[in-house]
């Protein structure tokens, strides 16, 4: 049985984005679509998938630190005060060309938030579909879009070349004086 989420998504426009998307697409040029090595893992993605460096001064971590910012301002408060609280995340680069899509899906188990901020996205980009509310985020360069992990989605067929994202997870990490512990 299928219901309609009235699940909460956080949408924002980085301040800087022309200037980093442009890093992001050198960024990316650089890496090596991950599916078409030999023993890659499944993925729903029907383009080109590019895993990040382990570069802590690339513009994609710079991407990644704003979006768990994003996140501690708009979902922790009094409470659960946020330097006691981190995200550890992943993130890869997809590029979708004429005719690439996106399966539906989720990110449970492996994040309570995913992203996907849009980096390249020429005339013809496919938008950000949630498949239980049907509802459609338009491809915007600079615009993030912030999730609970569990919505399902999916990229319908696209319609132009190098339409660009930089798409991730993040999982809640609490920060103890001895000890760090994983929150789901």
């Amino acid at each position: 049985m299928k219901i309609r989420e009235n699940l909460d998504i956080l949408i924002d426009k980085h301040p800087h984005s022309e200037t980093l998307n442009k890093k992001l697409i050198l960024e990316s040029d650089d890496l090596v679509d991950s599916l078409s090595l030999p023993n890659s893992y499944y993925s729903n993605i029907q383009g080109k998938k590019k895993n990040l460096t382990s570069d802590k001064n690339s513009s994609s971590r710079l991407v990644l630190e704003w979006v768990k910012n994003l996140i501690l301002n708009r979902y922790h408060h009094r409470s659960h005060p946020t330097e006691k609280i981190r995200y550890s995340g992943v993130a890869w680069f997809a590029e979708y060309n004429k005719g690439n899509s996106c399966r539906e899906h989720n990110h449970i188990p492996f994040a309570l938030f995913s992203f996907v901020y849009f980096v390249n996205t020429p005339p013809g980009s496919s938008p950000l579909v949630f498949a239980t509310s049907g509802k459609r985020i338009k491809a915007e360069a600079g615009k993030v879009i912030i999730f609970s992990s569990k919505m399902m989605h999916y990229v319908p067929k696209n319609k132009c070349e190098k339409r660009l994202v930089l798409a991730g997870n993040l999982l809640p990490i609490s920060i103890d004086e001895k000890v760090s512990k994983i929150y789901l």
